[in-house]
């Protein structure tokens, strides 16, 4: 679709005529409730780039703004010159029912503001902006689909169409794949589309206040989502394929579904809050809390508790916890160890196992009270089992997702006793290791770093000398050091989500290397002739960076199987091309090799 030629206004055309405030009729004069709009009005837009027409009564929008130049009247003080195209319509607040399809005359949009008014649908026209980056259609009456242009809408970052009658039939599919923040709340969805898998950038999804029964496992794919407002829907049950597996979600909000059991989120290694106030939940699964050691607040109120689990102290990092209004007579006494929890609510529970005074005390008294009952022998029996806990009979020590600052001594110890080949130390608060780490340099192939707060890569890891697999995704690195070359060893390394510039030279010291993940950082350009003396690799994962280019001769390392370049800003290979997998795009890039 090709975009309408920008008619130049005649500067002859511009001679002084009558102006109004506002609205006028066709004779020009003032007319608050006309069609027409001011010459005033009209320049003020041209001039500026934005027009402001909220809360003016309208029921149409007038039909000068298509071709605003040539509404403008003859005025000798107006420099013809200095006009600009419209970027921004404000129409909101008014009793509009359609948006011409003229609306495509508009091709310099970029933002579309019409909630609160009597729309039925978004026209096909619109999918011609394709500067366009937020629409807001909130608070409308819109029952039919999307239309299949809006896809085309390349730009579109922010959509809001709340407070509508959207279905979700429409919706599964023609979305366009840039979007970041997505408001359909307060529609008719019976379910999450499926189509949202697609959206790769895509951080706040608000579906609250539908119908919503199912939430397809697609969704798994917006590896980026951090806000997932699910609440007030029909939800019997969370699929821990769909939600759990969010890697980036820091707040999840279930109120008031159905739920009688909390979800399995064990992949959300940065959840911070989850809501499950109103639901149905009799108990709690002592299995599930370890897979959200990060939670901050987690609201509990107005379910049918009637205990909790033992090990809440899991909760490391638990500042706020809301248990009112359900039917607990009693609380663990491991409560009483979360040092971090400073806003405890119990009202509305039949507590019948702490005093009424200590109650009264607040948080500080009751955890207090409850940290005091747990006999010392557990502590005791808790360290003598600590070994049989996190090592397996297979060899693996898994101490992951605990929040912990650092690694028991006794644990490593006991490691190197049993000939632990495999250590996993991911979803912890971890930022340096313990030197007792050394005593298994000679044993353990596989070292998972992830989910720390790593700002430098520890020196202890440069020592590993029969390492094969070092996994240090999302973290806060922003390089690597050059003694990491002593592991020659190494075939596999992650280095997604960190703070990377550009790929660590020392990088290009490992001959062996076979898998190369850069993901989700912000490379700028890239070193092919280095890239080439890794003769081994055939995975390299640059997703999700600020590749502004690529070089020809990357298409050299043709020893690559695997090459993921979605989400960077270069226009060369194209998306079709990167659809078709690494071997075309290679052949494409050495194709311009000069």
């Amino acid at each position: 679709m090709s975009r309408p030629t920008r008619k130049k206004v005649n500067p002859e055309f511009l001679k002084a005529g009558k102006s109004g405030s506002g609205f006028v009729d066709l004779n020009g004069n003032p007319n608050e409730n006309g069609d027409h709009l001011s010459q005033a009005v009209l320049k003020r837009a041209a001039t500026t780039g934005a027009l402001v027409l909220s809360n003016k009564g309208l029921s149409r929008v007038p039909e000068q703004i298509w071709s605003l130049e040539d509404a403008i009247t003859k005025d000798e003080s107006t420099k013809w010159w200095e006009y600009t195209d419209i970027t921004s319509l404000d129409i909101s607040s008014n009793q509009i029912t359609e948006i011409s399809s003229r609306i495509s005359h508009l091709f310099a949009l970029k933002k579309l503001d019409a909630h609160d008014n009597c729309l039925t649908s978004i026209p096909n026209e619109v999918g011609e902006l394709r500067d366009l980056n937020r629409i807001d259609v909130s608070h409308n009456n819109i029952i039919s689909p999307f239309p299949v242009t809006l896809e085309l809408c390349s730009s579109l970052q922010i959509l809001k169409a709340n407070n509508n009658m959207l279905k979700t039939t429409g919706l599964e599919e023609y979305i366009p794949r840039n979007l970041v923040f997505v408001d359909l709340s307060h529609n008719n969805l019976t379910q999450v589309p499926s189509s949202f898998g697609h959206l790769k950038c895509l951080t706040h999804l608000n579906v609250s206040h539908n119908k919503i029964s199912v939430v397809s496992s697609a969704l798994s794919l917006c590896a980026a989502l951090q806000d997932l407002d699910l609440s007030d829907n029909l939800l019997t049950d969370v699929p821990p394929e769909a939600v759990g597996a969010l890697p980036s979600l820091t707040r999840l909000n279930l109120t008031n579904n159905r739920l009688s059991r909390l979800p399995v989120l064990t992949s959300c290694l940065k959840l911070k809050e989850l809501l499950v106030n109103q639901n149905q939940l009799a108990e709690i699964s002592p299995e599930l809390l370890p897979g959200i050691q990060t939670v901050e607040i987690l609201l509990l109120a107005d379910n049918k508790l009637a205990k909790l689990p033992h090990n809440l102290d899991v909760l490391v990092e638990l500042a706020t916890l809301d248990l009112s209004n359900n039917a607990l007579s009693s609380l663990p006494d491991r409560l009483g160890l979360l040092s971090n929890l400073k806003n405890l609510k119990l009202e509305g529970n039949p507590m019948r196992s702490i005093r009424q005074d200590i109650l009264r005390g607040g948080p500080g008294a009751i955890l207090k009270y409850l940290s005091n009952r747990i006999p010392v022998s557990e502590q005791d029996v808790q360290k003598a089992t600590i070994a049989e806990t996190f090592i397996s009979d297979s060899k693996i020590l898994t101490y992951s997702k605990r929040g912990a600052t650092e690694v028991p001594e006794d644990l490593l110890l006991e490691a190197e006793t049993k000939r632990v080949v495999q250590v996993n130390l991911s979803g912890n608060r971890l930022s340096a290791l313990p030197t007792t780490l050394l005593r298994l340099k000679l044993q353990v192939t596989e070292l998972n770093l992830s989910a720390n707060l790593f700002t430098h890569l520890p020196d202890v890891v440069s020592h590993f000398e029969v390492l094969q697999s070092l996994k240090l995704s999302s973290n806060r690195l922003e390089g690597l050091p050059e003694s990491l070359a002593n592991v020659q060893s190494l075939l596999e390394l992650h280095l997604s989500a960190n703070r990377l510039t550009s790929i660590p030279p020392v990088v290009f010291s490992l001959p062996n290397l076979q898998s190369l993940l850069l993901a989700d950082n912000h490379i700028s350009a890239l070193d092919a002739g280095a890239l080439r003396q890794l003769t081994s690799l055939s995975t390299l994962d640059l997703q999700n960076n600020a590749l502004a280019s690529l070089p020809p001769e990357l298409g050299l390392c043709e020893n690559l199987t695997s090459l993921l370049l979605y989400g960077n800003q270069f226009k060369r290979p194209s998306f079709a091309d990167l659809q078709k997998g690494t071997v075309f795009v290679l052949q494409k890039l050495r194709n311009h090799i000069v």
